[in-house]
């Protein structure tokens, strides 16, 4: 019996020194990354293809560089997207709410935005990207189709490095190689079997660039269209407004042609139901002034416009100067005239739709003249 349990001791002894021995050889095994707090553009970063979890100091894998997040406290970051579902409301579902470390957010594209649709991260230093985790809102549909994109400053274009079908929120994609040095970094959207993308959160891992001390942020150029020239001021203010029809005319909640033109995107004008073909609305100027192109950020929640008018009143009747199609998903698009022209009103007449309420909804509206 001595001799069994003597066995049992010495056995049990080699086992745990086994162990020992074994938990004592630190081979690299690529896991590691920065300590989060390191993480500033112009810093020497390492880089690692599995999901990282951070450690005090970076270690580095066999391949002598670990990932790191490009996107957890980095304040040089500007966000958008093809569109967003409730824009210029209170409600809005932000591209913001994809890169803020937050689970229960998400940003949404509008209904029908599924097929050629985007979501874009700008950095203000430059980064190389190795891949993303993407976290899909999958409730209302999911996507089947998309690709990973940057922005190449050497070509001045977008290059894909990941052509993805489903989203699966624990798989790192990680692309064949890492992108150049970039600013722009995007997700476009091929396929969904729902009505709108959703997104409760995109990862994004690579390296910081060193750049030189005091190298200034670079923030995003204004997009091609929205650069009104110069000269011109939104002369649609202070005016007289007036509509087709008017949502919850009569009470508080009234969506008038005035909101239009507070020049604040949290605030729209509503048609009624129904009242979508041959809508309207129109500014009366106190004097007459000369026009030369508008903006109209449309509301596009519930649908949008597919043909309008632009008209100005001449010789007692309603001339056409503009004819269109869609409104851009962009705010603030300037759209110009071919020729100036000076009148005492302007409005829009709405022809058309895809709109599941048959109504028309705008946030803004901005007539650039003298």
């Amino acid at each position: 019996m001595k001799m069994k349990k003597f066995g049992l001791i010495a056995a049990l002894l080699v086992s745990m020194l086994l162990v020992f021995w074994g938990c004592s050889d630190k081979k690299e095994d690529g896991t590691a990354t920065p300590d989060a707090g390191g993480k500033t553009a112009g810093a020497t970063m390492l880089v690692s293809t599995p999901k990282p979890t951070a450690t005090a100091a970076p270690e580095e894998t066999s391949s002598g560089v670990e990932y790191v997040d490009l996107i957890t406290d980095n304040e040089n970051l500007f966000f958008s997207a093809s569109s967003t579902e409730a824009a210029g409301t209170e409600n809005a579902l932000l591209p913001d709410y994809c890169f803020d470390g937050d689970l229960d957010t998400r940003w949404s594209s509008l209904f029908y935005d599924t097929e050629e649709g985007w979501i874009c991260v700008e950095f203000g230093y430059p980064v190389i990207i190795n891949g993303v985790y993407l976290n899909e809102n999958t409730n209302w549909g999911n996507v089947t189709m998309w690709d990973a994109q940057y922005y190449s400053e050497s070509q001045q274009d977008w290059v894909t490095v990941y052509e993805g079908a489903e989203m699966y929120p624990d798989e790192y994609y990680e692309f064949d190689s890492n992108t150049e040095e970039t600013y722009r970094f995007r997700l476009v959207f091929r396929g969904c079997t729902g009505l709108a993308v959703t997104l409760n959160e995109i990862e994004v891992f690579g390296q910081f660039v060193e750049v030189e001390t005091g190298t200034p942020v670079r923030t995003p150029a204004p997009l091609e269209g929205q650069i009104v020239p110069d000269g011109l001021t939104n002369v649609a203010l202070n005016q007289t407004y007036a509509a087709s029809s008017i949502e919850a005319e009569g009470t508080e909640d009234a969506l008038g042609p005035e909101l239009c033109f507070d020049e604040n995107n949290e605030t729209r004008w509503s048609t009624i139901f129904g009242d979508l073909y041959e809508a309207w609305i129109s500014i009366e100027f106190q004097n007459p002034v000369t026009i030369s192109g508008f903006v109209v950020n449309e509301v596009k929640n519930w649908g949008y416009v597919t043909s309008y008018s632009a008209q100005i009143w001449e010789n007692n009747e309603w001339k056409t100067v503009y004819e269109g199609e869609e409104f851009s998903k962009d705010m603030d698009i300037y759209i110009p005239l071919e020729n100036d022209v000076t009148t005492t009103q302007f409005r829009l007449l709405f022809h058309d739709g895809q709109t599941l309420s048959e109504t028309v909804s705008i946030s803004e509206i901005k007539v650039y003249g003298k």
